[in-house]
């Protein structure tokens, strides 16, 4: 009997090496696309993109008095009559003017607004000593991001220029809480975190299972070793920016702690169908080779979306990962300039990136086709391969 709080010492500790390798594949596979090279994030931006339109940098102040926060902005205008797309970042940075889709996005003729969250690098930069004090006195959170995006929304609306967000993976915990939009486009869109990764989920119950043995102490051991394997994940990504000499090597220790409080926002979240606005139209842009899990859960998302009376409309790219940005930059552009362009869609489309062929499938036999696939995915972490 005195061997069992030994043993599950022994197991908790194998949970937290487990979780530490859960944690970085993860954030590896929902963060890397969004992830330019260092020198992409730190170098300002230029008017290079074409001759016509010229890049524009800026920023915008959020909140006020000792919550004063900063965000870094580029906005390319848009030719007339094209829309304008806000590109929201992924856990790491935007697509921003040195990502080779933006540059792609750019040669279609639709506006773009790129930004970084205030706690991101692109943003952190170049913050005042206030700005930055805030930030490491303040909370990361959702509703902070929700009204740091809703901020950009309004200093562009105020130009007369409507904006249709982007979501990039982690900013699918942003756009259910967004209002006064008409359109938003989820690309490969987080709707569930345990989703993301189903290993990290399961490691993580393991560890707070194993904290029911020590009433007093279990929970916070468990919150220190979680923290623990965000803090070594995010290291390793600030150790990689930090290599770029324009990296702000004096705030070095203020990204990272960012970052691990931007993991912890978003512990446990999911969308959540039943508040979400009717008013507006979304487009979801869903990987076919996905890892299973999370493709499961955004295909559920979404038949819960239709069964409650929403009418999403869904691109399903055929030979694509997760990481479409990045791995196939021409998709993604072709893709959010078709679906910002084209109000009549409507229904499910299968795009086949290889020969950019698309199959319409008519409103009509959507929900069944997705029902279908969805009950074809395991929730293991694997690659799907759909359709």
């Amino acid at each position: 009997m005195s061997n069992v709080p030994m043993l599950k010492r022994t197991k908790t500790r194998a949970a937290m090496l487990s979780l530490l390798i859960v944690i970085v594949t993860t954030a590896l596979e929902t963060s890397v696309f969004a992830r330019n090279t260092c020198q992409d994030l730190f170098v300002s931006a230029r008017s290079e993109t074409t001759s016509a339109r010229r890049l524009e940098s800026l920023r915008l102040s959020v909140g006020t008095g000792n919550s004063l926060r900063s965000l870094a902005l580029e906005h390319l205008p848009a030719q007339p009559g094209q829309p304008t797309l806000l590109m929201m970042p992924g856990a790491i940075s935007p697509v921003s003017a040195g990502h080779p889709a933006f540059k792609k996005l750019a040669q279609s003729g639709v506006g773009l607004v790129s930004f970084a969250y205030s706690h991101q690098p692109g943003s952190l930069k170049a913050a005042t000593r206030e700005a930055v004090q805030a930030l490491e006195q303040g909370e990361v959170s959702i509703s902070g991001w929700v009204a740091e995006t809703l901020t950009v929304r309004d200093h562009f609306a105020r130009q007369g220029v409507e904006l249709i967000p982007v979501s990039l993976s982690f900013t699918g915990a942003v756009t259910p809480s967004l209002q006064g939009f008409n359109r938003i486009i989820e690309m490969v869109p987080m709707t569930s975190t345990d989703a993301t990764s189903a290993t990290g989920a399961a490691v993580r119950d393991q560890l707070k299972a194993a904290a029911m043995w020590n009433p007093f102490f279990g929970q916070q051991l468990v919150r220190q070793q979680i923290d623990f394997s965000y803090r070594a994940y995010w290291q390793s990504v600030v150790d990689s920016l930090a290599r770029d000499p324009q990296f702000p090597g004096e705030l070095r220790g203020t990204l990272l702690d960012q970052y691990v409080r931007q993991s912890q926002a978003i512990e446990g979240f999911k969308w959540d169908v039943a508040s979400l606005p009717r008013s507006i139209q979304r487009t979801f842009v869903l990987a076919g080779q996905e890892s299973q899990s999370l493709l499961k859960h955004q295909l559920q998302t979404v038949v819960a979306m239709i069964e409650a009376g929403h009418q999403p409309n869904v691109v399903l790219v055929k030979g694509v990962g997760h990481n479409i940005p990045s791995s196939q930059p021409d998709t993604y552009a072709q893709l959010l300039a078709w679906a910002a362009r084209d109000s009549r869609l409507d229904g499910l489309y299968i795009f086949d990136s290889a020969t950019a062929r698309v199959e319409s499938i008519p409103r009509a036999a959507m929900l069944a086709r997705l029902r279908a696939w969805e009950a074809s995915l395991s929730s293991v972490d694997r690659e799907a391969s759909l359709p």
